[in-house]
């Protein structure tokens, strides 16, 4: 049984991973290890769709989490058992189902037993309208099932595993935010220039810094302006960043507008100008000028390299990194037998995570799959 010494160490990494992805894989190997198990499982699921927010798992293969999503999740009696107990209620086997009623049950004699696990015992997390959340341990067979002093160090972790859940989320939630600014300025390849009131530049975001600073593409920045070297570039673009100032301001009409720019090598660079309103200090970590309104310049090059960055896919449908890696195979050109050959999974396997992209974007094929993924408005490195 758990000593005090490796219950106080469970609980400082399960706080620790609140502050950070990374710190999740060993909580969830510390927390087993109380029990004696290698295989726990930590989940957070939309009531509405079904669709997992959150997914954590350390002791299942890749292979047996496709199998349990695909199949025997929607006839798992834990799963039904538990969304029918409130916020705290620690299950175990013994708490829904008789040992003879375990004997005849599909999911622990065609799933759980050729996994090498039998038995588990579990806590509710989060059961409200929209949310449930369960973290659970497998046990091993050999392993009877869990005894009144392990179900007593289940309701005592509870609190803690529940509060850790909702810190994290929280925090997820603001560092989405964060990240789709930081996707916007900071890793987008389309590049980003804000602007005042004069049109002198306030910001550059890296993708902006490479374009302009490529002699190839007839820009420059000097005294604050973005100059070209091509008058009818500079013409058209100086006209299009005053209709936007014009607007920010108040008095033009022009919502946002764009113009061609036309060099020497490869296609023409698109300029699109965006008004921002007028404020004072920061809105939303986008730089203000205090002197009047700014303009967001995006410039988009053609010739730059695309990308779908784990990431972005996990933030914007909610991806697991399997289905992450099958979405960039295919936006890649790759088909689903060639996806699985290089990664060395089963055709069957590739076929689930597609089914599951379909259903969490949207799409009713593959088609419209290509058209979702490829319709993201900015390009992104990864």
């Amino acid at each position: 049984m758990a000593t005090e010494v490796q219950y106080s160490q469970a609980l400082e990494k399960i706080y620790a991973a609140t502050l950070s992805e990374s710190f999740w894989p060993d909580a969830l190997k510390t927390v087993g290890k109380l029990f004696d198990s290698d295989f726990t499982h930590f989940e957070v699921l939309e009531k509405k769709t079904g669709t997992p927010v959150f997914f954590r798992n350390e002791g299942a293969s890749e292979d047996a989490l496709d199998l349990y999503v695909s199949h025997y999740a929607a006839i798992s009696p834990r799963s039904a058992f538990g969304e029918a107990q409130s916020e705290g209620h620690v299950s175990f086997d013994h708490d829904m189902l008789s040992e003879s009623e375990i004997d005849k049950d599909e999911f622990y004699n065609d799933f759980m037993i050729p996994q090498g696990y039998k038995y588990f015992i579990s806590a509710n997390l989060i059961n409200n309208a929209d949310l449930f959340s369960v973290f659970s341990i497998q046990r091993p067979l050999g392993q009877d099932h869990a005894s009144a002093a392990e179900i007593a160090l289940m309701r005592r972790l509870t609190p803690h595993l529940s509060q850790a859940m909702k810190i994290h989320m929280r925090m997820a939630i603001q560092n989405a935010e964060h990240q789709t600014r930081d996707l916007l300025v900071g890793h987008s390849t389309t590049g980003v220039a804000f602007l005042d009131v004069t049109g002198r530049v306030l910001m550059l975001n890296p993708a902006a810094e490479d374009i302009i600073s490529d002699t190839r593409n007839g820009m420059d920045v000097r005294d604050g302006q973005i100059l070209f070297g091509n008058a009818a570039n500079a013409n058209q673009t100086n006209r299009l960043i005053a209709d936007a100032i014009a607007t920010a301001a108040g008095t033009g009409l022009k919502p946002a507008g764009a113009v061609l720019i036309h060099r020497a090598e490869g296609l023409p660079l698109t300029v699109i100008a965006v008004p921002l309103p007028q404020a004072t200090g920061e809105v939303e970590g986008l730089p203000i000028s205090p002197t009047g309104p700014t303009v967001a310049l995006l410039i988009c090059d053609p010739n730059r390299a695309r990308g779908l960055p784990d990431s972005l896919l996990r933030t914007v449908f909610g991806l697991t990194p399997a289905e992450c890696r099958v979405a960039q195979a295919l936006a890649a050109g790759q088909t689903p037998g060639e996806y699985a050959d290089m990664a060395g999974v089963g055709i069957r396997t590739v076929r689930t995570h597609i089914s599951r992209l379909l259903a969490k974007t949207g799409a009713r094929n593959r088609i419209e799959l290509m058209r979702i993924l490829g319709g993201i408005p900015f390009d992104f490195e990864g």
